[in-house]
């Protein structure tokens, strides 16, 4: 890691596990801003070019969409955009292997043509011109790439937010799709994601509503005899969130994965961090449940709580949680006192304890992402403010 690169504004968290235990750190600095196009609203994260560095996926409601490939040689951790622009309105994109080539592929739904577009990876950071994929009955808003039919390469899952409809297309190969069962969550969804949540290698689906009816709905997938998954009635729990922000990892290092959310109950000051357990028989439970640190804050103001991500950011083998903050009394690392924060939550396989607050350069990270973008093992966080046509990323400079 290049760490004679890094801002003379370095600040960071220090977190002491127990009494008894051994003093751990979590340091961050705060890397160059870097420019981007159309003010992102949406944040993916994978490798997209295999060269082991992660990139991001940026969308904007704006027809754009931007791939930033990490660098280990930048100040701000990304070589430039590139943008390709396209469509009507894009909504959150997503990141997979559609055609089976194992090169990953890009699915963007668009709400204002009522289908997704597909632009299919080539190898050597190249995409082939986008393809359109008709979604009928369905104004899509959010997809998701998971293999459901066992053949063809990955099928699309494309979410309604205003119906709460989603529309399974089963990929036949050649970029030919069926449709597949169509499933209803009540009162609408803004995220749709899948995911094999008790191992067994079929993909559930998870959607999330955010509101007054918030809610997570699970959709446990069982092996209908031929090798596609088929879905049961959704299993669904109820979440008080404002904002899409839904994490999938193994948070109690059980070998299966959880889910969490960030959620800030009506008139409260402060967010917690939910984490929800999901056993084979269809069984949730709310297994963690911390508090989001506000140190710094004022205390007469509320700590609004927006974009949560997870990763091990201290290798020690468990996963935790950074959570943005609103930057309304924060003082940053240029002594800009509308800077926004970033709190760090150590896993502990349990719960999670405060591993303290990184300030951010920027005024109020919106959403969250990590990832490995220098290559160095250790993941960083990356955030886009709704405010800003900036993207912001913080080095991992833990020991």
């Amino acid at each position: 890691m290049h760490r004679s690169r890094i801002s003379v504004f370095v600040v960071f968290a220090t977190m002491v596990v127990s009494a008894s235990a051994v003093s751990a750190r979590m340091l961050f600095a705060p890397a160059e801003p870097i420019s981007v196009d159309s003010r992102p609203r949406f944040l993916s994260v994978a490798d997209i070019d295999q060269d082991g560095r992660d990139d991001v996926l940026l969308g904007s409601t704006r027809g754009t969409v931007s791939i930033l490939y990490g660098s280990a040689n930048s100040a701000s951790l990304f070589e430039a955009p590139r943008i390709y622009s396209f469509g009507k309105r894009l909504r959150r994109p997503n990141l997979g292997d559609v055609d089976g080539d194992g090169i990953t592929d890009i699915a963007i739904p668009d709400e204002g043509s009522a289908g997704v577009w597909v632009l299919l990876g080539r190898g050597d950071r190249r995409f082939a011109p986008p393809q359109f994929v008709l979604v009928a009955g369905v104004r899509p808003y959010s997809v998701a790439i998971a293999n459901i039919d066992g053949v063809g390469g990955g099928d699309l899952v494309v979410g309604d937010r205003r119906k709460g409809r989603i529309r399974l297309r089963l990929n036949g190969g050649a970029f030919a799709f069926s449709n597949g069962p169509l499933h209803i969550v009540p009162g609408g969804l803004e995220q749709i994601e899948c995911s094999d949540l008790d191992g067994d290698q079929l993909p559930e689906l998870i959607a999330l509503s955010t509101g007054n009816a918030g809610k997570v709905s699970i959709f446990a997938a069982s092996n209908s005899g031929n090798g596609r998954a088929v879905y049961s009635d959704p299993v669904e729990l109820e979440v008080d969130v404002r904002e899409p922000n839904l994490q999938i990892a193994d948070f109690d290092n059980d070998g299966t994965r959880d889910l969490a959310v960030l959620e800030r109950a009506r008139r409260a000051k402060s967010s917690r961090a939910e984490v929800m357990t999901w056993a084979a028989n269809g069984a949730v439970s709310t297994h963690m449940s911390v508090a989001v640190d506000c140190l710094g804050h004022r205390r007469s103001r509320s700590c609004r709580a927006r974009g949560i991500a997870a990763a091990d950011f201290d290798d020690d083998g468990i996963v935790d949680l950074a959570v943005g903050l609103r930057g309304q009394s924060f003082r940053g690392a240029l002594g800009n006192r509308r800077a926004g924060a970033v709190s760090i939550l150590k896993g502990r396989g349990d719960t999670f304890v405060p591993a303290g607050v990184a300030p951010w350069l920027e005024k109020a990270p919106s959403e969250l992402a990590t990832g490995d973008f220098n290559g160095d093992g250790l993941p960083e966080i990356v955030a886009i403010s709704s405010a800003r046509s900036l993207l912001q990323a913080m080095w991992n400079l833990s020991d």
